[in-house]
């Protein structure tokens, strides 16, 4: 029995001296949330820390370092320690790791974290309420929380430090700003948010912390500058959810309408059309996927769309509206747009469908004066003929030679300096003398402006920018597009059609 007793004191004393020069520190549990922080000490000269990176795959980061010497028995010690922190969301095991003090190695201990189960607070002074205005929902569907903290009204708060929760899983809008109010012996205020569960399945908004700092009247402590205060610490309610999924393939909740506008059935060709798509509704209206258009035969752009959203009795309401310029060169048809949405009222998949629009496009007739240009030219040959002839049968005197001379000679100067004068008034106003520009400047209005520019999209990556901004302007701001386009034109080489 001795003998058992020696050895199991030997092994303690082994174990002792194994750890004499190390040391962990680091809390039993933990709260969600909240970082987990702890620290490894080191006694001596040429420490050797190891290289923490994760622990149970949580990542670890190096919160700090310290150095302390202490003179023990006239014996000089030094003391280094250094700081982790981490954020486990489960019940954790710090392991053994292993430090080197002059080359000699020493094991810290293994130390097992809980994850610390938090319930509500229950306090005569203090009360943090979690509600929801439905707690059975589907994916995407709103409801309301509110978040409310009732204090009674003899208790001295100096500060209240709460941090927003983040809502894992769900889809947060905070709707205004704190409501304060009294209620009998109770001090409220209340935040109020709109959540959207963005997963099926049970979810759990977890515990809500805030900490409340209060004047200590029990503390003997006291400064004319600063008086004592206790910190405590407030737990809301949880709140669990059951979300069900929504049918397959549809992605939109509530109650929407859908509508559609063009501006006009009959273009003639070279003009734009203008389409419009606009839904409006009470839901998930920020779900709504991305309306496109792909026509054969035609230039569309498009702007991106506009979404508006409010809250309305405590219903989350908004507006999609996106705009389509379109050219085309034939025929065309808008095709039908359509959106599916579940209705929770009537539990059934509702589809909402536009309708179609036919445009006509008024070719342009192309003019042939070929056969004119013939006849002209045979009448001002005949007309030369008859001319050469009668010439021909004139005799003229050696004086009217001279004056023929002479006035030949004159046209001939007069021709070369108007055309000096030609070429030099060109240099100076080579682009205004174009025919593009001489037309821009004539146009009194937008609808005419998009006449004469509609025939060169896609000749320039700036004028096509131009042109859809032009389809977009109101009456008032025509003048300062149609100024931009001209100083555009006079800068650029753009071939004339």
């Amino acid at each position: 029995m001795k003998m058992i007793v020696k050895y199991i004191l030997f092994i303690v004393l082994l174990s002792i001296l194994a750890f004499a020069n190390v040391f962990l520190q680091a809390p039993k549990s933990f709260l969600k949330g909240e970082p987990v922080y702890f620290s490894i000490q080191a006694m001596g000269e040429n420490i050797e820390f190891p290289k923490i990176e994760k622990i149970d795959s949580f990542l670890v980061e190096a919160s700090g370092t310290s150095r302390s010497i202490s003179n023990i028995n006239g014996k000089i010690t030094s003391k280094l320690t250094k700081r982790y922190r981490f954020f486990p969301t489960k019940k954790v095991t710090i392991p053994v790791f292993s430090v080197l003090i002059n080359g000699k190695e020493y094991q810290t201990k293994q130390q097992v974290i809980d994850k610390q189960n938090i319930s509500q607070t229950k306090s005569v002074y203090f009360e943090l309420n979690l509600e929801a205005s439905q707690e059975k929902l589907y994916v995407g569907e709103s409801t309301q929380l509110t978040l409310q903290f009732k204090h009674r009204k003899d208790v001295q708060l100096v500060d209240l430090d709460l941090t927003l929760p983040t809502f894992e899983n769900f889809w947060s809008k905070q709707l205004n700003q704190a409501k304060k109010y009294e209620e009998g012996d109770f001090i409220v205020q209340e935040l109020d948010f709109l959540i959207f569960p963005q997963k099926s399945g049970q979810l759990k908004i977890e515990p809500i912390k805030i900490d409340v700092a209060t004047l200590d009247v029990n503390s003997n402590s006291y400064s004319f500058f600063n008086r004592s205060t206790k910190n405590i610490r407030v737990f809301s309610n949880e709140i669990v959810f059951t979300v069900n999924p929504l049918p397959q393939n549809v992605s939109l909740i509530g109650e929407f309408e859908l509508l559609t506008t063009v501006d006009k059935m009959k273009v003639n060709e070279g003009e734009a059309i203008s389409f419009k798509v606009e839904i409006d509704g009470y839901g998930n209206i920020d779900d709504v996927e991305d309306i496109t258009l792909n026509i054969n035969n035609s230039v569309i752009y498009e702007n991106k769309p506009e979404i508006k959203t409010s809250i309305e009795n405590g219903q989350y309401k908004g507006s999609y509206t996106k705009s389509f310029s379109i050219l085309p060169s034939n025929d065309l048809t808008i095709p039908s747009i359509q959106i599916e949405y579940f209705n929770k009222k009537s539990q059934k998949v509702e589809i909402l469908s536009s309708k179609s629009y036919t445009i006509k496009v008024n070719k342009k007739i192309k003019e042939t004066p070929v056969k004119l240009e013939k006849k002209q030219e045979s009448k001002v040959n005949e007309k030369l003929v008859a001319r050469e002839t009668s010439v021909i049968q004139v005799k003229s005197s050696w004086q009217d030679r001279t004056l023929f001379y002479f006035l030949g000679m004159l046209t001939v100067l007069l021709m070369i300096g108007l055309y000096y004068y030609v070429i030099n008034r060109n240099n100076k106003k080579r682009n205004e003398d174009l025919p593009l520009i001489k037309c821009v400047k004539r146009t009194k209005n937008k609808e005419e402006l998009l006449k004469v520019l509609l025939p060169y999209i896609n000749s320039d990556a700036s004028l096509d920018e131009l042109i859809f901004e032009l389809e977009k302007t109101q009456k008032e701001t025509f003048k300062s597009i149609k100024k931009s386009i001209l100083e555009l034109l006079k800068t650029r080489k753009i071939k004339e059609i």
